[in-house]
């Protein structure tokens, strides 16, 4: 399709618009629902940036800068162009969250009923002969794991020294070493049952000052309501593609994003 539009005839301005909002765009049904080869996601990147560069046939152009640069955020120095191996990440990584969040929907309660019955989405297994919609969503569950972060109700089922519970930016979870409490204690064991509190001699005893001081400001519900699962990337909690995307990029540098599919 790029091959037929002439870029003599667009600035750099308008090969941006079109390569944004159309070209990106074509795919993203596509890759919602599945996992697409990595050969073809790379080769539209190589597309996109040859046609941005002006590449025509029988002619080569210098690409003065490199694919890793152009797909940087424009605040940071980049041109702002999605990566199509990340999106295709992000965009399957919503379904993901889709599940985790809603299980009470259509697909929700189909998806469980074949393949994680007796648990949930974030421990649920391949399962034999898997469809391969399932394999593309359950191939982005590190980005989620990643990015998921506990807001605490009532502190039952959310282990206090293995699960991210934290909001500081480092593990999201206690770096104080264990002492006095057993590896898979709850984060309820430091609640008062009857003021609905932190139980403040405790956590001062345990955490460090940093910790206790985190800890005391995180708000409890005085209703006894049950944990949440948030989104960590955004202030109200909820799954963005756009921060979503950003995270995907970072863990990709550390070779977290892109799982073996």
């Amino acid at each position: 399709m790029l091959r037929n539009w002439n870029t003599k005839y667009l600035s750099q301005v308008g090969k941006e618009i079109l390569l944004k909002a159309i070209v990106q765009a074509i795919p993203t049904y596509s890759m919602g629902l599945f996992k697409l080869p990595k050969l073809l996601l790379q080769t539209l990147n190589k597309v996109m940036s040859r046609y941005w560069w002006g590449k025509q046939a029988q002619e080569n152009k210098i690409h003065w800068v490199s694919w890793h640069q152009m797909r940087r955020a424009m605040k940071i120095g980049g041109l702002g162009f999605k990566d199509f191996d990340n999106f295709n990440t992000v965009l399957l990584a919503k379904q993901g969250w889709g599940l985790i969040q809603n299980p009470y929907s259509l697909l929700a309660q189909v998806v469980r009923a074949k393949y994680f019955l007796a648990t949930n989405f974030l421990k649920a297994k391949l399962g034999s002969s898997p469809s391969y919609i399932w394999q593309s969503i359950l191939s982005t569950r590190p980005l989620l794991e990643d990015g998921l972060l506990w807001r605490i109700g009532n502190g039952e089922a959310i282990s206090i020294w293995t699960d991210k519970w934290l909001p500081q930016h480092t593990t999201f979870k206690p770096q104080s070493s264990i002492r006095f409490l057993q590896v898979d204690t709850k984060v309820s064991n430091l609640i008062d049952s009857d003021t609905y509190q932190w139980n403040e001699s405790l956590v001062n005893v345990i955490f460090s000052r940093e910790e206790t001081k985190i800890i005391k400001a995180i708000p409890i519900s005085h209703c006894n309501r049950p944990n949440k699962r948030i989104w960590r990337c955004i202030v109200k909690g909820n799954f963005i593609v756009k921060s979503a995307y950003h995270l995907c990029k970072e863990l990709q540098d550390r070779d977290k994003c892109q799982s073996t599919f």
